[in-house]
């Protein structure tokens, strides 16, 4: 894709558009320019998603963060939906390029977070999702409820650059992209080129198409031998510049480590010593357990910070831990 818009614009044009920004963020407080991630105070960070922007979002394995891509754009995708009843000459849809998930994994996380608590947990462990005709009933129905979604699913790996390029191209033929994932970067055919070009071809589409695409990326195993583990810059490895990056944001969960660093009792120590570490570490792990937290590492339009948030993976929710007030934003 060829990017054929000016690359140069008069300084008052500049100014109008800065004006009609602040503007908009006057009359419409807490709510951002872009696409929302729906967490405020990941919002009020990010300004939203932009249209040209390329996020990174990085974790460790098993932190939730092709949970919080589903999540996400299951939001984007309902806003489309209802943007659509409102102007039924809007189009746009979500674009999944899974590199590694398989379409009907996709599918089974989008339904568990629409069925009851009880069973979401339960989804994945059955082969085609239900036991009963009860839970068949259940899943029949959001499923009808989830095909009015204007999400594109697209697993047909390996992918390349290119590949990708022509599916957004196929699909934008009868549906206009509005938000594309790309789950994940280190699973991209190369072509003999390094992380860097693949990301600045990515966002010459991005720009192309005026869409934000939020890539998922595996982060260094050496974070695991920190006793601070909460990513950093450094621990993305693949990549020896972020020019081509607009937002860079790491996902990372407590409760993971705190799960598997159970208490071990040592030889000499008493039974109460032993039971109250236990009661202490089982407590944490409590607190922790629907806790996520994200470290916006890189931010070009704004302000770099920490959030936490709300977050259960067995229905991929994340969401406020409080609700926001916005009067006072």
């Amino acid at each position: 894709m060829n990017d054929s818009r000016n690359c140069h614009e008069h300084i008052s044009s500049i100014i109008n558009s800065y004006l009609k920004e602040l503007d908009y963020r006057i009359q419409h407080k807490g709510v951002p320019l872009g696409l929302s991630t729906g967490i405020s105070a990941l919002d009020e960070i990010l300004g939203g998603m932009r249209g040209g922007e390329v996020i990174l979002l990085g974790a460790r394995p098993a932190m939730g963060k092709t949970s919080f891509a589903i999540n996400l754009s299951y939001k984007i995708a309902k806003s489309f939906l209802d943007e659509r009843k409102n102007n039924p000459n809007s189009n746009k849809s979500v674009l999944w390029i899974s590199i590694e998930c398989p379409r009907i994994s996709i599918l089974q996380r989008l339904i568990a977070a629409k069925i009851p608590d009880v069973w979401a947990h339960q989804l994945k462990r059955y082969e085609y999702g239900t036991k009963s005709y009860e839970e068949f009933e259940t899943i029949a129905n959001i499923g009808k409820e989830i095909s009015q979604l204007p999400i594109y699913i697209c697993d047909d790996f390996p992918q390349t650059v290119g590949e990708i390029e022509n599916k957004i191209e196929e699909i934008n033929r009868y549906s206009t992209i509005g938000f594309v994932v790309v789950d994940y970067l280190q699973l991209i055919d190369r072509e003999n080129i390094s992380c860097d070009e693949i990301l600045q071809e990515l966002k010459s589409i991005a720009k192309d198409l005026n869409v934000p695409i939020l890539i998922l990326s595996q982060l260094s195993t050496a974070l695991e031998n920190r006793r601070y583990k909460m990513p950093l810059l450094k621990d993305i490895r693949v990549f020896k510049k972020l020019t081509h990056i607009d937002k860079i944001l790491f996902l990372y969960r407590e409760y993971y480590y705190l799960y598997w660093n159970k208490p071990k009792r040592t030889s000499k120590e008493t039974d109460e010593h032993y039971n109250k570490r236990f009661d202490e570490w089982h407590e944490l792990c409590k607190e922790q357990e629907r806790i996520a937290e994200f470290y916006i590492a890189k931010n070009n339009i704004g302000t770099t910070g920490h959030i936490e948030c709300f977050c259960d993976l067995d229905k991929c929710k994340f969401d406020d831990l409080l609700p926001i007030d916005r009067d006072n934003l």
